[in-house]
This record gives C-alpha cells, sequence and structure tokens, in this order.
C-alpha cells in the first residue's frame, strides 16, 4: 500500500512571490473600497450644495439635477463594489492556487458585466445609503415646492404672535371664536 502523495512545501522564494502578489491584489481591493467612501461623501457634499442653492434662491430644479446627480454615483459605486468583489474572487484564487504557480503575478479579475453590478446595486451598503438619499430629494423638492405658507396659516400665526406679544397665556389653536348674537 502506497502512502498518500502530500504537495511539497513551498520554497521560501515561491512564499514570498505568493505573499508579494496577493499584497498586490489586496491594494487593489482596498482603493476599490476607498472609492465607495469617496463616491458617497462625494454626492453627499454636492447634494447638499444643491438643497442650500435650491431652497435659497428657489429653483426646484436643482432637487431633480440632486437626484440624477445620486443615480449616477450610485451606478459608479455599484459597478467599483462590483469590481471590488471581482478582485477579492481573485485573492481567493491566487491564495489557493498551486505553488508550482507562484511565480505567475498576473492581475486578471474576472470580467465584470451589468449582472455584477446590479448584483452590487442591490448591496445594502448601496440602496441603504442611496436610496435614503433619493427620497430626501424627493421629500424636500415636495417641501419646497408645496411649503409655502396659505394665507389661513398666515393669519394664524399672526394672530398667536400677537396674542402672546399682549401677554396672553393661552393657545390661539384651542380658543373657540366668539359669535356675534
Amino acid at each position: 500500500m502506497t502512502a498518500p502523495h502530500t504537495p511539497a512545501a513551498p520554497s521560501s522564494d515561491q512564499l514570498q512571490a505568493r505573499l508579494g502578489h496577493l499584497n498586490m491584489v489586496q491594494a487593489t481591493i482596498g482603493r476599490m473600497a476607498g472609492f465607495s467612501a469617496n463616491a458617497k461623501t462625494f454626492t453627499l457634499t454636492i447634494g447638499a450644495a444643491l438643497i442650500a442653492v435650491a431652497f435659497d434662491k428657489d429653483l426646484p430644479i436643482l432637487f431633480y439635477a440632486g437626484f440624477c446627480i445620486t443615480v449616477v454615483f450610485a451606478l459608479l459605486d455599484a459597478y467599483y463594489l462590483a469590481l471590488e468583489k471581482s478582485f477579492r474572487d481573485l485573492y481567493s484564487d491566487i491564495s489557493s492556487r498551486d505553488w508550482t504557480q507562484a511565480f505567475d503575478f498576473a492581475i486578471r479579475p474576472r470580467a465584470t458585466n451589468f449582472l455584477h453590478v446590479s448584483t452590487a446595486m442591490a448591496s445594502a451598503s448601496v440602496w441603504g445609503f442611496y436610496l435614503v438619499l433619493l427620497a430626501s430629494f424627493a421629500m424636500l423638492a415636495h417641501v419646497q415646492k408645496h411649503g409655502q405658507p396659505d394665507a389661513n396659516t398666515t393669519q394664524l400665526s399672526s394672530h398667536i404672535a400677537s396674542r402672546s406679544e399682549h401677554g396672553h397665556a393661552s393657545s390661539a389653536a384651542t380658543e373657540q371664536p366668539t359669535q356675534p348674537n
């Protein structure tokens, strides 16, 4: 009976080559993850600026621009998350390769296609952030468009302000109007 074949231990050069190759791939993964954080930061910065200008200059069209910019950055973020995933798969593949391939330093991740990007878009790190931001833009656009006080609200506010200036502690909202007899 023969003993099962055990692979030979890697040489020091093979081990150093493998670690160097894994470090190169890990650095690429780190850059992809950093872009995701930058995309979110850019989106918040641009969105906040557009909201401020939209309210200050009464330009509701800027909310739609913010909505579009958010969608573009969400797609970019999902694309880079899909790339990051492909490099993580490559890292896993390299770490499990036979030691005879230790000196193959090729960095060829799998191709990233629409399916990979849409899967990344479904990630909570993408939709969780951008969906909340899109909902905020929609809500603020609604407030900006419909948030102007009407005449009755303005009159009630003036009435409450004048009552508090004269030292009346009771709330104008709970008072019953007096009917002439």
